[in-house]
């Protein structure tokens, strides 16, 4: 007995298509996990911002608070170096992935109000190896924050 070995004209087209559904999964695997990540690192930068519009804000002696006198107007200059050591102090693990993280806006609304603070930062293409991150650029992330000052008017 000899088998007989026929030939289908749609021999092979289901393997093609196997194969083209696995590709398109796993393209919108890498994408799912890419925009994660970006969205993590969005985040964590806007996580900082926070902490340094945060510190910025606040004064590092209260004393007049708990004597119950009028709350001193925010000096810009102290504002100013309060956030740059809170953007110097940032732990470097808490940023992993963000790189060129740069203060781009500081600004100080009236003598004892709000505290605007602009971080941009570049975030890492993730599932680049790290030889080829100095070409393959990145994402640049740009976040804002706002904090009071706890003395805006009066008591508090």
């Amino acid at each position: 007995m000899s088998r007989l070995k026929t030939t289908n004209a749609e021999d092979g087209r289901i393997l093609i298509l196997s194969l083209g559904v696995a590709l398109l999964a796993m393209t919108l695997i890498v994408v799912t996990l890419v925009s994660s990540i970006f969205y993590l690192e969005h985040k964590r930068l806007r996580f900082l911002a926070d902490q340094v519009a945060s510190f910025a804000a606040t004064r590092p002696r209260p004393a007049h608070y708990f004597a119950g006198q009028e709350k001193p107007a925010i000096e810009e200059t102290q504002v100013y170096m309060r956030a740059h050591k809170a953007l110097d102090s940032a732990q470097e693990e808490e940023l992993r992935g963000l790189r060129d993280i740069q203060l781009k806006d500081l600004r100080v609304d009236g003598p004892q109000g709000q505290v605007y603070v602009v971080l941009q930062a570049v975030a890492d293409i993730p599932l680049v190896p790290e030889v080829l991150q100095q070409w393959a650029g990145g994402i640049d992330i740009e976040v804002s924050a706002v904090s009071h000052g706890y003395g805006r008017s009066g008591r508090s």
